[in-house]
């Protein structure tokens, strides 16, 4: 989720002065990397994390150097680099995983969503599960998310009837 705004040197700043302070950040999503799971103009919300209490799963905010700031599923923690574990992440709707980040790149966690007026927990334990699954089906999200739209649109065609 990345656009121009969102690598601009004004919201890198801002933000990260507010989830250092502690405090929850909100903002409307951009992009379609996360898609179906976090849609173009949703509102996240982020609070701080400590980087070692990271799930397989989590969906966290996270700075880059070349991009700004990305939000994108953490799939797996690697080998510690000097002390540090490294952490891989991928954008549901991205073949490739991410370059692996450091600790110190993680801004955030998503807490939650909001669409259409309603507000999608990330924490309660069916949304832990929901996420750590699509953690494991990550590799094989361009297969399978469009095999899902199908059958979402034939499950509706049905109804219909």
């Amino acid at each position: 989720m990345q656009e121009k705004w969102f690598g601009s040197p004004a919201f890198r700043e801002l933000s990260s002065e507010i989830l250092r302070k502690g405090h929850v950040l909100r903002f409307q999503a951009r992009g379609t990397s996360m898609h179906p799971f976090i849609k173009d103009k949703d509102i996240i919300k982020v609070k701080p994390v400590q980087p070692e209490k990271l799930k397989s799963g989590d969906v966290i905010l996270y700075k880059t150097g070349y991009r700004g700031f990305v939000v994108h599923r953490l799939i797996k923690k690697q080998n510690k680099k000097k002390g540090e574990p490294l952490f891989v992440t991928k954008g549901d709707f991205c073949y490739t995983p991410d370059p692996a980040i450091s600790s110190s790149d993680i801004l955030g966690k998503v807490i939650s969503i909001e669409r259409n007026g309603k507000e999608i927990s990330m924490e309660n334990g069916m949304a832990r599960l929901r996420n750590f699954l699509l953690s494991k089906a990550s590799p094989f999200s361009f297969i399978l998310y469009p095999i899902g739209r199908k059958v979402k649109k034939i499950g509706l065609a049905i109804l219909k009837k």
